[in-house]
This record gives C-alpha cells, structure tokens and sequence, in this order.
C-alpha cells in the first residue's frame, strides 16, 4: 500500500492519544486506535498494524503485575480465543474493505450504547459466559481489533479484586494480542507493504501515551473518563458507518 506522507504523523498522534487513555483506564487503545485510522487506511491493514503495539503494551503490563494475575480465569477463556481468532482471521482476509468499515462503525456505536444504556455494571457473570465472551471477543479482535469491551464485561463480573482484575485482563490481552500477530504472519496480512514501518513509527508515541497516561491517572476521575470514551465511540463509530454506506 501507497503510504501518503501526512500518515508519518498521523499515525503517532492518534497512536500517543490510544495509549494516553490505555494508561487512565487501563484499556480502549484500540477504541480509540482503530476507529480513527480507518477513516484514513484500510482496516485490514490498521488491524495488524495495530496489534503490534498492543502486544507489547499489554505484555509490559503483564509482567510488571504477573503476581496478581488469575491464571485460572485467563486460561478458561484463551482456548476459545484462538477459535474466535482462526475465525476472524479467515473472513478479515476475504470480506470486502467497505463490508468491514460498515460492520466496525456498527459495532463501535453498540459499544456506546451499551455503555450508556448502564447494563454494563449489572451482576455476578456465570462461568458458561466465558464461552460466548471468548469466541465472539476473538473474532471481533482479528476483524477489528476491537475486544477489550468483552474482556472488561466477562472478567469485571468474575472479578472484584482491581488489581487481580487489571492483572489478568493485560495477561489475557498479551495472549490474545500474541495469538493474531502469529496468525496474522502466517495469513500474509503483517507482511504487507509499509506496515511495519508505521507499526515502528508508532512505538515511541505508545511509550509516551502511557507516561503521559499515567501522569494524568490521578487528575481526572473515572466517570469523566468513561464519558470522553463513550462520546469518543459514537463519533468515530457514527463517521464509519456514514463513510461506508
């Protein structure tokens, strides 16, 4: 793919705001990521390029808290990830670029919608969820790159504990993340022309996303945040599916 010039720093600063909120709400890089490159680039090319950086965040994350992660909790719902993301991967190769961005754009606006609808903070989620919750996570994450909400929903309910919570959502993200990179590598999708090059450019805005992040953590309180994001998604989502149809 032609990579326009103006790309070298549009990358970077939607790339720093991802991961500016990744480091407030400990998740939504990709909320914020993907949506805003797919207005400019393909999303199969966006999704690959995309998922590079979020390995290595959510990695980080992992390893520094690996201490407080629920391992029995990720692994019932990483199997069925790989499903959902064998799955995923297959039909983002083979399903026409517009087809995509219009189902993106759909779901991204479901998200903010739920979100406001307050259904999200609701009950005790039943093990039996992680089976739904993996398979359909896994394909949204290799079409879109687009899962974190899932996670959040399946684990916030089995999890009280925030710092086991935060633990094992970056242990499960890592995963997931590692499992479509692979998956990705041997489809061809991360070997096309330029990606890696703007997956590189991108590096040094996530780390100062997350420094920046973290400094403001404690400036601004959680229901702000949850508003910006929810604002954030039915714009971007909103844009998408006008884009397509």
């Amino acid at each position: 793919m032609t990579i326009n010039p103006e790309f070298f720093a549009l990358v970077p600063l939607v790339v720093f705001g991802a991961y500016t909120v990744f480091a407030i709400s400990g998740f939504g890089s990709a909320l914020v990521a993907i949506p805003l490159l797919s207005l400019f680039l393909p999303v199969h090319f966006v999704v690959p390029m995309a998922v590079l950086n979020d390995c290595l965040a959510s990695l980080t994350v992992a390893t520094r808290e690996r201490a407080h992660v629920d391992w029995k909790e990720s692994l019932t719902v990483i199997p069925l990830l790989l499903a959902g993301i064998i799955i995923g991967v297959v039909l983002l190769g083979g399903l026409p670029p517009r087809t995509v961005q219009l189902a993106l754009g759909i779901f991204v606006v479901g998200a903010a919608l739920y979100n406001l609808s307050g259904l999200s903070n609701q009950g005790v989620i039943s093990r039996w969820w992680a089976v739904p919750t993996g398979l359909v996570a896994g394909v949204l994450g290799a079409l879109f790159g687009i899962a974190g909400p899932l996670y959040v929903l399946y684990f916030s309910g089995r999890i009280k504990d925030k710092h086991r919570l935060r633990a094992t959502l970056s242990a499960t993200f890592a995963a997931a993340t590692a499992m479509r990179i692979t998956l990705y590598v041997v489809s061809g999708l991360m070997l096309q022309d330029n990606l890696l090059w703007l997956a590189a450019i991108g590096f040094p805005a996530m780390l100062a996303g997350l420094y920046i992040g973290n400094k403001i953590h404690a400036r601004i309180s959680a229901q702000a945040m949850f508003r910006f994001i929810t604002g954030m998604l039915l714009v971007t989502g909103g844009m998408l599916v006008w884009r397509a149809l």
